[in-house]
């Protein structure tokens, strides 16, 4: 089960009782550690080299010298989830990132912990109030940043703080997170299933190592691999695909230089002899060592999306109908997105069987995990309680080996005296459409009285973007919005726009067609569309501008 980044020190978690190491008058300087962690099945394979640094979670620990028991305090950021003690209600549904500190806490209990890294030691006058204020300076990462930040951000600039008051040496900080990337893909190719309390100390040798690390990365990612054609039936499974002999022989040679001390494959690789050409078995391995965490030929791949289809209320209170108010909120790696929002003074007279009308801002991305929160209530105007129909949350967890990509999935979520069913669907290979319908002649009239209905279908999605009644028209002039949406579509799907579109007449002569019909797209990862659709008495016009969000693998 993934893990929310910044929860994983809740596994060393201290209790109330437990007395911080800045209270014990330590003679010998603390250490300063940098602690990785395992994010479980993000930390490895596809998800390892999407998210790249972020697959692992970092922490600033201070410890004595001689490290024992609840000795330790901890500092990261936590994006966490949390229950409100006194209500009950969930916090932070928005995941947005907080300072988490946890003072006197054992190391050793956090069973994801994959080692540490002394950077720095530090001076005994300062105390816990001073690392406290130091680290609350240090900004806290957004979600909404390009790239989105994580709590790799914040350690980074929490150590940036320490070296300008010169509690850490000066060195690279690139190159010091590339080099603790390396050191947790090692670590976690030997983790034994519990805390990892290895100690190594980063100083001018690693970084040297990191350096030249780089040098030869650059030289493989000059290579062209995308240029180099070979039958599908010789292609390795791996982004950068069968290599010419020309190529494979100069990479290899790069690759020898870059893991000939490191790993096993790579001495075993020193026995092969580029002069002498490289051979398919060769090509295959270097295939297989490129492949492994340290290295990245991953191409942009498309942003996994969410769409929630419906929400049906299926008792409510027994009430046929009854009076439903409350909320439905969505949260992603973007933020959140209120769905239903309805004040109990508003509450919507609801029959069993009915399908909410949901306001949909944008589709949900679904490259990190998701959640549903519904919090639906029954309106009562006597002196009774407000009975509560459906509260509970609909998690996604991208982490998760057995996640269902491409077909509707139905959740049910009970309350105390009712049910609501949340069908979704999470697409491996979408592209966002973003709809826009313009009306350009309603029968020559300015404005007109327009009435109607525009409807969007798909494999998954089919859903009203206007609907109105002829008594409930809208006055509108020629060139003016009808209506917009942003929809996820699969790029191996269609995309169609139906609209059948009048102009309400208030005298005795018959209302007015303005379009009928329908337009039927391709969806595409970029560029705009337009099609008009006409009536006997005006036309509209559908654009469709596609939009395929992309994330890279490193």
């Amino acid at each position: 089960m993934l893990q929310p980044t910044g929860s994983i020190l809740n596994d060393g978690e201290a209790n109330s009782d437990s007395v911080s190491l800045y209270s014990r008058g330590q003679k010998k300087k603390r250490r300063i550690y940098l602690a990785i962690y395992h994010r479980f099945d993000l930390s490895t394979g596809k998800e390892r080299m999407r998210l790249g640094h972020s697959a692992f979670h970092w922490a600033i620990l201070i410890s004595p010298k001689e490290q024992g028991g609840k000795d330790t305090d901890a500092f990261d950021v936590t994006d966490s989830v949390t229950v409100d003690q006194a209500t009950g209600e969930l916090v932070n549904l928005e995941r947005l990132f907080r300072l988490q500190v946890k003072k006197g806490v054992d190391p050793s209990r956090a069973k994801s912990l994959l080692g540490r890294i002394q950077i720095g030691t530090l001076d005994n006058d300062l105390t816990i109030e001073n690392i406290e204020a130091l680290f609350s300076r240090v900004p806290i990462p957004s979600k909404f940043a390009s790239p989105p930040e994580s709590c790799v951000n914040w350690a980074l600039c929490a150590i940036m703080h320490l070296q300008i008051f010169g509690e850490v040496a000066s060195f690279d900080r690139r190159l010091f997170s590339d080099w603790v990337l390396d050191y947790a893909d090692r670590q976690l190719l030997v983790y034994p299933g519990e805390a990892m309390l290895d100690v190594v100390t980063y100083g001018v040798e690693q970084e040297n190592e990191q350096r030249e690390r780089d040098g030869i990365q650059r030289q493989l990612q000059a290579i062209d691999w995308a240029s180099v054609e070979i039958p599908d039936e010789a292609r390795p499974d791996v982004a950068m695909g069968m290599l010419t002999p020309e190529e494979c022989s100069k990479a290899l040679v790069a690759l020898v230089a870059l893991w000939a001390s490191k790993r096993q494959a790579g001495k075993r690789m020193v026995n092969i002899s580029a002069r002498d050409g490289a051979t398919a078995d060769s090509c295959r391995d270097l295939a297989k060592e490129v492949s492994k965490p340290g290295v990245c030929f991953s191409k942009p791949t498309a942003r996994p999306l969410a769409e929630i289809l419906w929400v049906m209320i299926d008792d409510i209170d027994g009430e046929n109908p009854g009076d439903l108010f409350g909320t439905i909120t969505v949260a992603d790696n973007l933020g959140s997105q209120s769905m239903f929002s309805v004040d109990k003074s508003d509450a919507v007279s609801t029959a069993p069987r009915t399908q909410l009308v949901l306001n949909r801002a944008r589709p949900i991305a679904a490259d990190g995990d998701f959640t549903v929160y519904l919090d639906l209530w029954d309106y009562d105007a006597d002196a009774s309680p407000h009975d509560q129909i459906s509260r509970g949350i609909v998690t996604w967890k991208a982490s998760d080996a057995n996640r269902r990509y491409d077909e509707a999935i139905q959740t049910e979520i009970y309350g105390v005296n009712g049910k609501a069913t949340v069908d979704y669907v999470v697409m491996r290979n979408p592209t966002k459409a973003r709809i826009q319908v313009v009306l350009v002649n309603g029968d020559g009239e300015r404005p007109a009285d327009i009435y109607g209905q525009i409807s969007i279908s798909s494999r998954f999605v089919q859903r009203d973007i206007f609907q109105r009644d002829s008594g409930d028209n809208v006055k509108l002039n020629p060139w003016s919005r009808l209506a917009e949406t942003t929809v996820a579509v699969p790029l191996d799907d269609t995309l169609t726009i139906h609209a059948n579109v009048w102009d309400h007449d208030a005298d005795w002569s018959p209302d007015d067609q303005v379009a009928y019909g329908s337009a039927t797209f391709t969806p595409k990862t970029s560029g705009k569309e337009n099609r008009s659709l006409s009536g006997e008495y005006g036309s509209i016009i559908v654009s469709v501008t596609w939009e395929a969000e992309e994330y890279r693998g490193c």
